[in-house]
Order: C-alpha cells, then sequence, then structure tokens
C-alpha cells in the first residue's frame, strides 16, 4: 500500500464512509438504472468496488480514489 499509515488509513476510512452516504446496494441500484456521465459513472464504480472491500484490501488505487472523493465532499 502507498505511504499510508494505519491511523491515517483509519482516519481516511472513516471520512470516506462518511462523505459517501449510499450503501453499496444503493449504488450498485444506481449505477445499472442512472443515465451518468462518463466520469461520474467510472467515480461510482471505483466507489462500489471499495466499498465491498475490507481496508486490508485496499490498494494504492483505491486510497487515491478515496482521497478525491474525500477532497470533493460528494460522490458525485
Amino acid at each position: 500500500m502507498a505511504d499510508v499509515d494505519a491511523l491515517e488509513l483509519d482516519a481516511l476510512w472513516e471520512e470516506f464512509q462518511g462523505v459517501v452516504d449510499v450503501t453499496s446496494l444503493e449504488l450498485g441500484h444506481w449505477l445499472s438504472t442512472a443515465a451518468a456521465p462518463g466520469e461520474e459513472q467510472k467515480t461510482g464504480e471505483q466507489v462500489l468496488a471499495i466499498l465491498r472491500k475490507r481496508r486490508s484490501e485496499l490498494t494504492d488505487e483505491d486510497i487515491g480514489v478515496m482521497y478525491d472523493v474525500v477532497d470533493k465532499g460528494r460522490l458525485m
């Protein structure tokens, strides 16, 4: 994993969960039914993949997406 220590990852995970205020089931349904624009669709799919993982399974790419989502302060 990237240069993220356990405490920073815990804080990022909690903040990410707070920003993404839908369940993986809700997001998956939205992605399958909505005509989302390209970038929103991609971000939504990345977020969905992260929501379906455990913290120990996160990749560097996942962590980058989480930082982007938290920085934007919203899912889409």
